[in-house]
């Protein structure tokens, strides 16, 4: 092929899913632990409540709900998927990752399937590939799937775990017209704080030989568990159409006290929040795997500890560092994205990061006060302070949801119409390892939601 030729094409976001499981956890239920008062470890960060994944909500279930979701609405058949880019913080087994697995439990039967994880800004690093994977005309349509399951394996009694909950979100990338999607990326890694936060496992070979030892023992017991799982699933898509239905008829009941434009602006909004009831085809190996998954919970107190862990370095490479630098490297990140094309902070119209705290959040939205790596007044007047209208937080109602964190607010903001048709959209924030991502997306709105 001539590439002199070639036509490169530009590829944005023409869908969006999420999916969060059903039990809510308060800050209060953390009052048990006896540590200190609740109100003083929740007052910086901004949460009150997060979403706890049941048995079978592991990763590639709540993976495959958000790109069944996703994938309906961009209005096309989740066997148009070409590629799926998955990235949860927590696979389901340690190896091969959930990518595979995920294909299948969604029906993305002509889907490629590849892991792509750079913890909890994994969406910008799949984003930036699929603008790749689009522009060079290889490929029509890429789904970007990133996960949280951190609340299984977290130790309660650790305050930033306290902050962390379930969900998963997926993105639908495909072409759009010249000049819409994505028009930059910055992705920038410090390897030499790859252990300043994470996960470690150990898991023992016996744990992981009873998936086939016990396979036949207990396959009457494992039959039942698949069946209450698939309930379990059914009755919450049920209870959601149920909560909506009954939310819609509220809006039309109270149509007369209210403006006619004014009850079909509620309404549009409302009808963009229609749940998905499409449902994850699980099988009997799922719940085999789930079983004697290196994610459950041991009861034998010996081994307790033995399975996962999160841990958090507070030294000079770990938390010290994010502490003096953690407040500037997001802006700085987005600011090079934006420079890549000519642009300043004055250009965005909405800006959406990670969620990790409520103090970050506004530190990032914040990036000239916080500016502190230099003395240069013209390197600080590059940033501008960004209205707080001019961004979106779910912190309070879902915690720190990793990767699922920036993808969440993205589609949250897009179905309450805070993003419109041709808004300059900048996505950043850092992840584990250490990254430090950010991409400058022009949105496009496909003609029925202009």
């Amino acid at each position: 092929m001539n590439t002199k030729t070639m036509k490169v094409r530009s590829a944005g976001i023409v869908g969006t899913g999420f999916y969060v499981p059903k039990e809510i956890r308060t800050n209060e239920w953390f009052e048990s632990f006896d540590l200190m008062p609740v109100n003083e470890i929740f007052n910086n960060t901004g949460v009150k409540e997060r979403r706890i994944s049941a048995d079978y909500e592991v990763s590639s279930y709540m993976e495959a709900k958000a790109l069944l979701a996703a994938v309906e609405d961009a209005g096309i058949d989740i066997k148009d998927v070409d590629v799926i880019l998955d990235g949860p913080n927590l696979p389901d087994q340690p190896s091969p990752g959930n990518a595979a697995l995920l294909q299948r439990k969604s029906g993305a039967e002509n889907a490629i399937a590849i892991d792509v994880s750079t913890a909890c800004i994994s969406l910008i690093t799949q984003l930036d590939i699929a603008w790749a994977m689009i522009a060079s005309g290889r490929y029509k349509t890429v789904a970007c799937v990133v996960a949280s399951m951190q609340t299984k394996v977290a130790d309660h009694t650790e305050i930033s775990c306290m902050m962390l909950g379930d969900g998963a979100a997926a993105m639908i990338v495909q072409e759009v017209p010249e000049g819409y999607g994505i028009l930059s990326t910055h992705l920038e890694t410090q390897g030499e704080y790859f252990r300043a936060v994470g996960a470690d496992f150990c898991c023992q070979r016996r744990d992981l030989m009873s998936r086939y030892i016990d396979e036949e023992k207990t396959k009457e017991e494992q039959q039942k568990t698949l069946v209450e799982f698939k309930k379990e699933q059914q009755n919450k898509i049920d209870e959601e159409m149920q909560a909506y239905e009954k939310q819609l008829k509220q809006i039309e009941n109270n149509s007369n006290n209210l403006p006619a434009e004014e009850v079909a602006e509620k309404l549009k909004v409302h009808k963009n929040f229609k749940p998905c009831t499409k449902v994850v085809d699980i099988e009997l190996e799922d719940v085999i795997v789930l079983e004697t998954s290196y994610l459950k919970t041991s009861q034998n107190s010996e081994e307790e500890n033995k399975k996962i862990h999160f841990f958090f370095d507070h030294g000079e490479k770990g938390l010290k560092h994010i502490a003096k630098h953690g407040r500037t490297e997001t802006p700085m990140a987005a600011r090079k994205a934006l420079e890549n094309i000519n642009h300043t902070t004055k250009d965005i119209d909405f800006f959406i990061t990670h969620q990790p705290s409520k103090v970050l959040t506004n530190a990032w939205r914040k990036g000239k006060s916080w500016w502190k790596e230099t003395d240069d007044e013209k390197e600080k007047e590059k940033w501008t302070d960004i209205p707080e209208g001019k961004t979106y937080n779910n912190l309070e109602k879902y915690g720190n949801m990793g990767p699922a964190s920036t993808a969440s607010c993205l589609h949250e903001a897009v179905k309450l119409e805070k993003i419109k048709h041709g808004d300059v959209v900048v996505l950043a924030g850092p992840g584990a390892g250490l990254h430090h991502n950010a991409a400058v997306i022009k949105w496009y709105a496909p003609p029925k939601n202009k």
